[in-house]
């Protein structure tokens, strides 16, 4: 009886060791790492945990203020809008922040460049030589605005009364820009060719670029030359000497006579 009754425990024994191995009890299992936790809050200042639900042990220290990414992002560095070109500090007096807390001591800003060539068509510049940071991109082919060039030739004129003049003769003009520019008489100061006395013509001209030249003449008209026509009323110099019935006098000096005509007046109208 006490035989089989230790038998009966052995057995319950051996059972349970097969059960324990089968289970993995009694193996050397290595201990489970866990994953590394990633915080997906993080503050942008000071990197801490922005989550006050989150309770891993890597989150512990949280963020003491900064603004959580459902706010507001945070304002980027500062960027100053008035630097001296010389020290390179602040020039504003009243700019509070902390990047501008060291203030220019007395430089000045240097002027804004003001290019002087620049084209009509597209506004850039036209000056290969200009090194100016504003004016690097060049004008790739456009016309310069250009001046026209007024000629008279010749400047001065002298015509008697009565005789025709091309107040436009001798006058023309030239634009490399524009070589459709056409002159005109701007001014003639009431030009009269039968009346004395000394006119200034003034010519102009407009090209496309708005530009305007202009140029004088000075028109002088003197006093009517005569135009006495006598009669030859018997050739006494033969034919091979005059030929004709009419002898024609044009002369600047002349006077017209008449039945009541003195000497005193003749003498004093020349």
């Amino acid at each position: 009886m006490k035989k089989s009754r230790i038998l009966t425990i052995i057995a319950l024994v051996l059972v349970a060791m097969l059960s324990f191995t089968a289970c993995g009890l009694f193996q050397d299992q290595p201990t489970p790492t866990p994953e590394a936790h990633v915080c997906e809050s993080v503050c942008s200042e000071c990197g801490y945990c922005l989550d006050a639900d989150c309770t891993d042990a890597a989150c512990a220290t949280k963020c003491q203020g900064h603004k959580t990414p459902d706010e507001d992002p945070v304002d980027p560095a500062h960027k100053c809008e008035h630097v001296c070109e010389t020290c390179g500090l602040c020039l504003d007096a009243d700019c509070t922040d902390a990047a501008c807390a060291s203030k220019c001591q007395g430089h000045e800003v240097a002027p804004a460049h003001k290019c002087e060539s620049v084209c009509e068509e597209c506004g850039k510049c036209t000056d290969a030589d200009c090194t100016e940071s504003v004016c690097a991109e060049k004008c790739e082919g456009h016309v310069a605005a250009t001046t026209p060039v007024i000629s008279v030739v010749p400047a001065e004129l002298e015509i008697n009364a009565g005789e025709d003049i091309d107040l436009m003769f001798g006058v023309t003009v030239s634009d490399e820009g524009d070589p459709d520019v056409k002159v005109i008489i701007q001014d003639s100061q009431d030009f009269d060719s039968n009346v004395q006395g000394t006119y200034v013509i003034t010519y102009a001209a407009k090209n496309k670029f708005g530009n305007i030249a202009t140029a004088t003449r000075t028109v002088v008209v003197n006093k009517a030359l005569s135009a006495l026509s006598l009669e030859v009323q018997k050739n006494l110099l033969g034919e091979n000497k005059w030929q004709g019935t009419t002898i024609n006098f044009k002369n600047a000096e002349y006077v017209v006579l008449n039945a009541s005509a003195t000497a005193s007046e003749v003498r004093e109208s020349t």
